[in-house]
């Protein structure tokens, strides 16, 4: 059985940020969580995140980008 850790997405994304000039698409997606103060910041539940980014328009370009990270986060962090 394998030990479900309780890091929230929000912390997970922030490793994505880049505080220099080269962004990708992973890092303008984190810059953009960590500037958006009303972003849930202590969940790591799928749906809470995914309501969240579909009723705030600035995150539409930025789905299948959240989709890639979510799934290295669910990976890398024994949530399902």
């Amino acid at each position: 059985m394998g030990m479900k850790l309780n890091k929230p997405f929000y912390d997970y994304v922030m490793s994505y940020r880049n505080k220099h000039h080269f962004l990708d698409e992973s890092a303008e997606f984190a810059n953009l969580v960590h500037e958006d103060l009303q972003f849930p910041k202590q969940t790591s539940d799928f749906h809470t995140i995914t309501d969240y980014l579909e009723m705030n328009p600035e995150y539409s370009i930025f789905i299948d980008v959240f989709d890639k990270i979510w799934a290295k986060y669910t990976e890398e962090c024994g949530h399902n």
